[in-house]
């Protein structure tokens, strides 16, 4: 869905996906099978992902000197208040609850790729 509302907002994109948590750590660490990835311009973060918390990832990325300059966006569907207090608490840069259709979601991207670095 996110790939399709990218292309729908008519973002440019490089869309890189991981599906477990600790993946998302090796990803961002560039370590030997992701040494050719660049360093994302956004990150769009599930609290829901396999393995590790998406809470936790996010503490990670904030912890770790050369990841706190990319923008995170918790992308969930999530609608308790104490996930969004925690993940602002936690630095997030923005809290998304999953827009339902794909018109509501190329919305949003196209509010998210502000946050990108040029």
């Amino acid at each position: 869905m996110t790939r399709a509302a990218l292309e729908t907002a008519g973002v440019p994109h490089k869309l890189h996906v991981v599906e477990v948590c600790v993946d998302a750590f090796i990803y961002l660490c560039r370590t030997i099978q992701y040494d050719h990835v660049p360093k994302p311009d956004v990150v769009l973060l599930d609290l829901n992902i396999q393995s590790l918390k998406g809470h936790e990832l996010l503490g990670e990325m904030k912890r770790k000197e050369s990841f706190r300059d990319i923008p995170v966006v918790v992308l969930t569907s999530s609608k308790i208040e104490r996930d969004m207090l925690k993940s602002f608490g936690m630095q997030a840069d923005r809290y998304v609850t999953k827009p339902a259709g794909l018109q509501a979601c190329a919305c949003e991207m196209k509010t998210i790729k502000e946050l990108a670095h040029p």
